[in-house]
């Protein structure tokens, strides 16, 4: 495993347990890579100074003091541009470097962890003229995960970041002779709202498709299926078996996913009615027709957020909601929200996490 994510590493999670090798790019956000100083660095190059002074008491992107966040991210940035342009293109680095010399060791299995294109973006300066040709006076690498507006400035820059080294490590895999007989698995986490509802980022309030809906590409030897699109709710516990089978191995009793083979091979049909999300102690139930939000949590949730409603045939954005048009559609789908979690509480004790049970 190479990545650059630093909460596979934290104290506690050992995500890197099992692999043989594993490697650790240091210096995403707030992993305490470089020496920040006491006293912040000047921001005046990152924003301008009134939306500093707006957010200075607001969280940063992991809930520590916004300036705290800048100040760690200012001295990580010092120490990992000694290395490359960027994180991901490390990571990526090393990833090829590992490919080079161990490429004849099949079979194999490697995972790369990217924490880009997530934020603090900061794209090096020919990626960024690529989507903005006129760079924008402060750099804006972080969006606001509170509800602040952003000015148009900011709106802008923060919209015309991108990401490259996907493709490199492709590019490597190829010359090496390994795309024709190599299962390649990219999905991601989540996305992100890029001022949607003048909303930004991800957030418990906000499960709608651009925080919600993510890729799932899947390369298979001798190009099987190329093209081939499949509709139907996947969700993210279904990759494990689906790999794990194609591998020939079969999956652990405790993995609740599914085997998505049979919906490629057209021997099923994807059946499911509904996908569940959550995010802390708020949920969604999105069906073909639906997405519905609403606390799943009244006990422990401290807030104030009403059910949310989104009719997807005419707002397939998600941009208006309708609760409170549509009585007997939120009444149904909190049934079906009410009997999911029910019928996981042998797993779950009655929760989405265990660390909030």
């Amino acid at each position: 495993m190479i990545a650059d994510l630093p909460h596979l590493f934290k104290p506690g999670r050992n995500f890197h347990r099992g692999f043989n090798y594993f490697e650790w790019v240091r210096g995403q956000e707030i992993d305490y890579y470089a020496q920040a100083p006491r006293a912040n660095e000047n921001f005046s190059t990152l924003f301008p100074e009134d939306y500093l002074n707006l957010v200075e008491g607001k969280p940063g992107g992991r809930g520590e003091p916004f300036p705290a966040f800048l100040n760690q991210y200012l001295a990580n940035r010092k120490r990992w541009l000694k290395r490359a342009p960027s994180i991901v293109e490390a990571t990526a680095s090393s990833a090829i470097e590992w490919l080079k010399d161990n490429h004849d060791q099949g079979p194999f299995y490697l995972q790369v962890e990217v924490f880009d294109p997530h934020e603090p973006w900061d794209p090096p300066p020919q990626f960024l003229q690529k989507y903005l040709k006129n760079p924008t006076q402060h750099s804006w690498p972080e969006p606001p995960y509170g509800n602040v507006t952003v000015p148009e400035e900011g709106v802008k820059r923060l919209r015309s970041n991108v990401d490259h080294w996907y493709g490199e490590v492709l590019k490597a895999i190829k010359g090496l002779g390994l795309y024709e007989n190599s299962v390649i698995v990219f999905l991601s986490d989540h996305g992100v709202l890029l001022n949607e509802q003048g909303q930004w980022a991800k957030g418990p309030e906000r499960l709608r498709k651009q925080v919600t809906h993510v890729p799932l590409i899947v390369h298979l030897p001798a190009h099987q299926y190329a093209g081939k699109r499949v509709p139907g709710f996947v969700q993210a516990p279904d990759v494990l078996p689906t790999v794990l089978r194609r591998l020939g191995i079969n999956p652990p009793a405790r993995a609740t996913g599914e085997d998505l083979w049979p919906y490629i091979t057209g021997e099923r049909t994807n059946q499911r009615k509904f996908a569940i999300s959550s995010y802390s102690y708020i949920a969604s139930v999105r069906t073909p027709e639906w997405n519905y939000s609403t606390v799943w949590n009244k006990d422990k949730y401290q807030g104030n957020y009403p059910p949310q409603l989104y009719d997807l045939k005419n707002d397939p954005e998600e941009l208006k909601n309708v609760a409170g048009q549509h009585v007997q559609v939120q009444t149904d789908l909190q049934a079906i929200l009410d009997q999911y979690i029910e019928s996981g509480k042998d797993l779950t004790n009655g929760s989405f996490s265990d660390q909030l049970s």
